[in-house]
């Protein structure tokens, strides 16, 4: 069982379960598993108003079910000409575009079973100062427990970096312009208090202004 996190849920909301005879006490964001359920089985949860804060209306979301895993993460993109080079960056910028993206990820449950309907938010930050995603997509997990999204972005036309090479014999000469994009692929449902387990997805890759 999940209560998703609010800004305002936290400090207002009083969750309880039951729980070996008692009621034990939760917290918004908190994951709270019931073990050896069996079907028929029923599950008491009760979630009320702090009488130590001021009433205002707060929203939460209950959500039962088999927790998510997220796996297999994978960003891809079309080749581009004129790549930039690994050692014009200080990212490691395999993945490289000028507008189209396609990113696959495998969701489980903690049998490692396909868990159909998990929702995963990939956020791109175009800004390193971005605290929020300047673009995001919302996908849904099919049959399989997979996600293989593919859409385009906004060229970008305010490159950051050049770069310039030459190959051996100095005959093929490339300018590159492009922004070092940071991308960021979470889980809607779990939410942020999810983000440690997550962040290990963070990357970057190289969002083309010109080639030539």
């Amino acid at each position: 069982m999940l209560v998703n996190r609010t800004p305002d849920s936290e400090k207002q909301l009083l969750i309880e379960y039951f729980h070996e005879g008692r009621w034990a006490k939760g917290y918004p964001g908190d994951t709270i598993t019931f073990s050896r359920l069996k079907a028929g089985d029923a599950v008491r949860v009760r979630i009320s108003y702090r009488r130590t804060e001021a009433y205002k209306d707060t929203e939460y979301n209950l959500s039962f079910g088999s927790y998510a895993f997220m796996k297999d993460v994978k960003l891809t993109a079309p080749p581009v000409w004129a790549r930039v080079g690994a050692g014009n960056t200080g990212w490691v910028v395999g993945v490289q575009t000028y507008e189209e993206l396609s990113y696959e990820l495998q969701y489980t449950d903690s049998t490692g079973a396909p868990l159909k309907g998990s929702y995963a938010k990939f956020n791109l930050y175009l800004d390193g100062r971005s605290k929020e995603p300047d673009f995001f997509r919302l996908a849904s997990a099919d049959d399989t427990g997979k996600i293989d999204l593919t859409f385009k972005l906004d060229r970008c036309y305010d490159s950051e970096v050049r770069a310039e090479q030459n190959d051996d014999e100095g005959v093929n000469y490339g300018i590159a312009g492009y922004k070092i994009v940071r991308w960021f692929v979470s889980d809607e449902l779990v939410g942020p208090e999810n983000f440690e387990q997550q962040k290990k997805w963070t990357a970057a890759f190289a969002l083309h202004c010109i080639s030539n």
